[in-house]
């Protein structure tokens, strides 16, 4: 990720390790954590995760199931 890690987006965004690496791997969802790894890798949301992540849409952290 162009010198950066999913540690430091997590550090940065006051999050834990653990929930960026679940919205990497899909077991969770969350726009906030999304657009910083958009930024990060400068390519769309809708390009990195088609499909998942409706504009206008609200989206809260949820895990898969939920």
């Amino acid at each position: 990720m162009s010198g950066t890690t999913p540690a430091a987006i997590a550090d940065d965004l006051r999050l834990s390790r653990m929930t960026v690496s679940n919205v990497i791997h899909g077991r969770a969802t969350s726009r906030r954590v999304a657009n910083a790894i958009s930024a990060v890798i400068h390519k769309p949301v809708s390009k990195i995760w088609p499909g998942r992540y409706e504009p206008g849409k609200h989206y809260g952290l949820k895990r898969r199931g939920q």
